[in-house]
């Protein structure tokens, strides 16, 4: 039961069918009141690995700042 695009393939059904099974779709923006857990859980994963982007981002950025800043040292010596 969810809404993965990789789930709606031919070669997924294929492989499921001699298994007698099949994958069930929720209907369209439900998955957060089928499989609460997911919401919460994935809102947790994103909201970390934000977090650790943004710090990566500010990271190059004051990296970039500081080599520029070198350069333009040399360039006016």
């Amino acid at each position: 039961m969810d809404n993965a695009s990789g789930h709606k393939v031919e070669e997924c059904e294929e492989f499921l069918k001699p298994k007698n099974m099949r994958v069930k779709f929720l209907p369209p923006n439900s998955s957060h009141l089928y499989q609460p857990a997911d919401s919460f859980i994935i809102k947790a994963i994103k909201d970390m690995w934000t977090s650790e982007w943004d710090k990566e981002k500010l990271r190059l950025a004051q990296e970039q700042c500081f080599s520029a800043g070198k350069s333009k040292k040399k360039a006016s010596a």
